[in-house]
């Protein structure tokens, strides 16, 4: 499993429409959160990020909860143009957000506090809702 970035361009008039795909999109195992500089940071509004196989099943769990969200809001919502990618092991993000320490949820879980995965990725892995 590699890790990929999705970043989108979203266009609707609906107000809530960006808060409710950012929901869609963690069902499908795509975070706002990822990891670099040694800790876990917030990505820009319109990039998530996550573990897939290959980089078409990345683009197709987007296209799941595009398709989602375009049920909920009928006619409101566009197919937005998105990019996505390898996320590189060196990669920068500059985010004035860090995620707060999930160091003993990691622990109860047995995995190593540096694995380079969203606390809500980690879970879905090993079988826990939420996050």
């Amino acid at each position: 499993m590699k890790l990929f970035v999705v970043t989108f361009d979203l266009s609707t008039p609906h107000p809530g429409a960006h808060a409710r795909l950012t929901a869609l999109l963690a069902d499908e195992g795509l975070s706002a959160w990822t990891f670099a500089g040694g800790k876990e940071v917030r990505l820009p509004n319109t990039t998530v990020t996550g573990f897939f196989a290959s980089r078409e099943a990345a683009d197709a769990a987007f296209l799941r909860a595009l398709k989602a969200l375009q049920r909920e809001l009928p006619g409101q919502v566009t197919n937005p143009k998105r990019f996505v990618v390898p996320q590189a092991e060196d990669g920068l993000v500059v985010s004035d957000q860090p995620r707060p320490s999930d160091a003993f949820a990691r622990a109860i879980l047995g995995m190593p506090s540096a694995i380079p995965a969203p606390l809500s990725t980690l879970g879905r892995m090993a079988g826990i809702r939420g996050g």
